[in-house]
């Protein structure tokens, strides 16, 4: 990207006057970082009240990859921490239950590797746009 200078300190990106910002998609990337961002705290102290630990494990440029560890003897179930969120944020799960097994995108929660299981949170209706990918750790039993 070429820049040029407005003054000896400060360096502005070239924008093209007839065609908008060089890399759009960049821009929509860092508006859901931001988004993303501005909400973690909300989301995080509702995991915690279900007794979880909630971490970002991911960029954020086009979703918001969460895991939720749990982090008291006995936390909520895993569906109800998710229905927490999703109220939270008035976000959509799709559920298709006639939906190709390999489309992970129509159905949820999926399982994952060591016991996980994983839901996608769309924040418009239907799929498309930004989304939340949970995966919550099963608790275990005390040995």
């Amino acid at each position: 990207m070429k820049q040029r200078t407005l003054d000896s300190k400060i360096v502005a990106p070239r924008v093209s006057r007839t065609r908008g910002p060089e890399n759009p998609r960049r821009l929509r990337s860092t508006v859901y970082a931001l988004c993303f961002a501005a909400s973690l705290p909300l989301l995080q102290t509702i995991a915690q009240q279900h007794g979880y630990a909630l971490a970002v494990h991911g960029s954020m440029a086009t979703d918001l990859d969460l895991i939720a560890v749990p982090w008291i003897e006995k936390p909520s179930a895993p569906e109800v921490l998710i229905e927490e969120l999703r109220s939270a944020v008035n976000g959509h799960i799709p559920n298709d239950v006639h939906a190709d097994k390999y489309d992970e995108t129509q159905y949820n929660p999926v399982d994952r590797p060591h016991g996980r299981r994983a839901w996608s949170i769309y924040l418009n209706e239907g799929q498309g746009g930004p989304y939340i990918d949970i995966s919550i750790m099963p608790t275990r039993e005390n040995p």
